[in-house]
């Protein structure tokens, strides 16, 4: 499944020439993995607040392939490529101005982390959640 999300490409989001910074697509990708999981019925604080679960991002790769500028409107494309039981590895296109190639993709490896006193630990995904974020 296929969670989509757009933004504006802000004057905020960019450097003096108008082109965005480098690291704004890794905020543009994490704020598209919160709205997918809003999709999903699931509140992020909700579910530190109540069970001292987190996502956190284990691994992650970025290609940019063009580059986004001012005034721009993008699309994020996610999609769960597979999953484990404290983990998920997703796919992230960044489209410009409805273009048909990305202008960025990232891959990357999140996991699922219980807090303790003594730190965090690897927890496993509750059923909701990965049975809406993955289908087979």
């Amino acid at each position: 499944m296929q969670f989509k999300v757009k933004y504006r490409i802000y004057y905020e989001d960019t450097d003096a020439g108008g082109v965005v910074y480098h690291s704004n697509y890794l905020n543009f990708a994490e704020r598209a993995r919160t709205e997918m999981l809003r999709e999903c019925g699931v509140s992020q604080n909700k579910l530190i607040v109540d069970n001292g679960l987190l996502f956190v991002v284990q691994k992650l790769d970025i290609h940019y392939i063009q580059p986004l500028v001012l005034d721009d409107l993008i699309e994020i494309a996610t999609r769960v490529k597979s999953a484990r039981s404290a983990s998920f590895a997703i796919e992230q296109n960044i489209f410009r101005n409805s273009e048909k190639s990305p202008s960025a993709i990232l891959n990357c490896t999140i996991v699922c982390v219980i807090k303790k006193n003594e730190g965090f630990k690897p927890y496993k995904i509750p059923d909701n959640i990965i049975n809406c974020i993955y289908k087979k």
